[in-house]
């Protein structure tokens, strides 16, 4: 893991690869390297700024060794005929399979890191390689003959690469705020701050939060041809869609031993590291069944585990915690956070994540990963991801009983949401059934595309100014019904891949990476490789939700006599979940000051009084919306943004 970065221009700025270096310091504190093309094609690489000169083209890289600790890891990384550079964030599973792959071809190799099983793997398959590795990644390789740059992103997004295109400029890099040094002017863009500030959508498209700063999407690569400085080309492409079709005559048996096998693969291929790994651990089941199958595999390995607490909860997961150090021997380690504490570190939190997050929930995993770091563990393991591929949130249970409904099977989609009811925590499931049975209604939350913009008015939360945002598009929210236009009966499957891809792990990715490097701690998340996703999702639905309503049933039963079985037999969703009301309520002064004193011309300030300033005494009342109205207004004061 690593922090990369890159500017294509006629002239650049010496002070400027300085001030991109130390912003990225944090995710590489081990190294760190230059590469300088010159406008003479001569090529300058070097530790020390001292040494550049007037270039076309640097690439600058941090370095967090993970493998191959040596220097023959240090990047920018050559080939033997220096026609190939590379710099790269993250990890390939596989390279040592692919390293003998490419000994058969006649490759030789000067290091034992993954890096250079990349670059050579590139320069024998070129872009075709991408398919090939496992791993997460984004690298960008110099090709010096044909004056290009091939920049690429992992499958998932699991590692960010961020970009500016202009003309007469490109520049790359592992977070946005390198790139914000090269604007002019750091203007926000208003569509993707209305899709925060209403749906509490980012990450998921090109575009981000700040104008002229984009991402490379999941899944895609990006090529930069500067033969003419005054007018860089990029071509953009996809490389990886999954592939779904579903395995119709695959039997239980048959499915649970095959994800048990693969998950077993996943998980020893993640621990491949030159450094010792250690693993978050919440205490349900994704967390609690890797660091149960690290031990099932390495009984004698001694593995630490680190948790988010909290004192006097009722959603505290401490208890299951406990139970899984206990029974597989871990050496557990807790943060507790008291309610006060929030406020002493939003700031470095709101600039650590560079945009606006939905919830206080990552501050309980900021505090996970600051936990790490004192006790000096490098890489951990995590389970983002699963809830994704195994319908683990409450909305595909519901989507499951609108599909039951569309094909007929009302007595299957009453007698799921009947077993369903009789978890607390779905109670409400059944009522919703026999409501939805009673109408046949499909689109439960289907919002018609009018035309009248008036009307769409409508559609914007009073606590947002409808003048400021009435020229907004709202075709966005066909992603949260898309679904039911790919194929009306598979309404779960296709949600599925839509949270995998735009509404809900684009987010946690982000959130995971920036906590993660804001601390220097590689976190790797096994649930994550095409293989083991795309098999999950060719399954029959009724293997991942079980006619009881037990989501993740598949896996469940897959890791038996491995994760404990009070595990196991969970139902309840908790994950990392803060006594947000608390911590809010403690910042009551702070919230009432920040409100009043903001001026920001799309709030509604007479609505968010009345509403929020005025019950912060009532904690019932308060809701995400109100933490993500604090941490916008944050944002903007912490990076000096500007607003049209």
């Amino acid at each position: 893991m690593c922090g990369i970065a890159g500017i294509i221009s006629q002239n650049i700025n010496k002070d400027k690869v300085k001030e991109i270096d130390d912003l990225l310091s944090h995710r590489g504190p081990d190294d760190k390297g230059f590469l300088f093309l010159l406008h003479n094609n001569n090529i300058i690489k070097t530790k020390n700024l001292d040494n550049f000169d007037n270039s076309k083209l640097a690439l600058i890289h941090r370095r967090l060794s993970i493998i191959d600790l040596t220097e023959s890891g240090w990047q920018p990384m050559s080939d033997q005929t220096n026609s190939f550079f590379i710099v790269f964030n993250g990890e390939i599973y596989n390279y040592l399979e692919l390293k003998k792959e490419l000994e058969t071809k006649g490759y030789t190799f000067f290091s034992k890191s993954d890096t250079e099983v990349l670059l050579k793997c590139y320069i024998e398959y070129k872009e075709n390689c991408l398919n090939k590795l496992i791993g997460m990644f984004a690298f960008a390789i110099l090709d010096i003959k044909n004056n290009e740059l091939f920049l690429a992103r992992d499958f998932f997004g699991i590692k960010p690469l961020y970009y500016i295109y202009k003309p007469n400029l490109f520049s790359f890099s592992s977070e946005i705020r390198p790139l914000l040094t090269l604007l002019n002017k750091k203007k926000i863009n208003k569509q993707q701050l209305y899709e925060y500030l209403a749906n509490n959508l980012t990450d998921y498209h090109y575009n981000t939060l700040i104008k002229d700063i984009n991402q490379l999407e999941s899944g895609s690569f990006l090529k930069v041809n500067f033969t003419d400085l005054n007018n860089i080309k990029i071509i953009k492409q996809k490389y990886y869609t999954p592939k779904i079709e579903e395995l119709k005559d695959i039997t239980f048996q048959e499915a649970k031993n095959k994800i048990r096998e693969l998950f077993f693969k996943n998980i020893e291929l993640h621990l491949r590291s030159d450094v010792p790994i250690g693993t978050c651990l919440s205490g349900g089941i994704d967390s609690s069944s890797i660091v149960s199958t690290i031990k099932y595999l390495y009984p004698n390995v001694e593995l630490h585990t680190f948790s988010f607490v909290v004192d006097n909860f009722e959603l505290s997961e401490e208890k299951y915690i406990d139970i899984v150090v206990k029974e597989k021997n871990l050496i557990g380690h807790k943060v507790r956070v008291k309610d006060e504490e929030l406020i002493s570190d939003i700031d470095d939190l709101i600039i650590s994540q560079e945009i606006p997050f939905g919830s206080t929930s990552i501050y309980a995993q900021y505090r996970v990963f600051k936990l790490i770091k004192e006790n000096n563990i490098k890489v951990v393991l995590d389970g983002q991801g699963a809830d994704e591929i195994l319908a683990g949130y409450d909305g595909y249970s519901y989507l499951y009983i609108l599909e039951l409904i569309k094909k007929n099977k009302l007595f299957q989609a009453f007698n799921f949401a009947y077993n369903l009811s009789k978890n607390p925590t779905k109670k409400n499931m059944f009522k919703l059934a026999l409501k939805l049975i009673k109408r046949k209604l499909l689109f439960f939350l289907y919002l018609k595309n009018n035309k009248n913009n008036k009307n769409n008015l409508n559609l914007i939360p009073p606590y947002l100014n409808k003048e400021y945002f009435k020229n907004i598009s709202f075709d966005y929210l066909n992603y949260f019904i898309h679904h039911r236009n790919d194929n009306i009966y598979d309404l779960v499957r296709s949600e599925l891949k839509n949270t995998l891809f735009i509404t809900s792990l684009p987010n946690l990715l982000r959130y995971e990476d920036r906590n993660s490097m804001r601390f220097s701690i590689e976190s790797r998340v096994p649930f994550l490789t095409p293989e083991f996703t795309e098999f999950i999702l060719s399954l029959p639905i009724n293997y991942i939700i079980s006619s009881n309503g037990v989501t993740k049933y598949i896996f469940r039963e897959a890791l038996k006599g491995i994760t404990p079985d009070k595990i196991l037999e969970r139902k309840d969703k908790i994950g990392f979940t803060p006594p947000e009301k608390r911590w809010l309520f403690h910042m009551k002064n702070y919230i009432t000051n920040l409100l009043q004193t903001s001026n920001l011309p799309f709030f509604n300030y007479s609505y968010i009084k009345e509403h929020y300033i005025k019950n912060l005494e009532n904690l019932d009342t308060l809701d995400f919306t109100l933490w993500r109205i604090i941490n916008t207004i944050k944002w903007i004061e912490l990076f000096n943004l500007q607003i049209d």
